[in-house]
């Protein structure tokens, strides 16, 4: 595996809570308020898979820390340096 295909694999990982979640309120097995708008919600969090598949969220820390977790294996306390 290249080091691209790790990184591009170690995106996919990093996005799937937010492509997850847009499944669970899509399929309605994830409850949600009846005041927010499910449409836009389902979008908005496809919307964050996606921009963290194509690596515009690789600075933020939580990214970070899951792309870290997938290509190591280790959850490395980062905020502990």
């Amino acid at each position: 595996m290249t080091n691209n295909e790790r990184m591009a694999a170690a995106r996919d990982f990093a996005a799937l809570p937010w492509a997850n979640l847009a499944k669970a309120i899509a399929s309605g097995e994830c409850e949600i308020n009846p005041d927010f708008n499910k449409a836009k919600l389902i979008e908005k969090n496809e919307e964050i898979a996606q921009e963290i598949r194509e690596g515009k969220h690789d600075g933020n820390f939580t990214i970070a820390q899951r792309m870290e977790t997938y290509l190591t294996g280790k959850c490395t306390p980062l905020l502990s340096v």
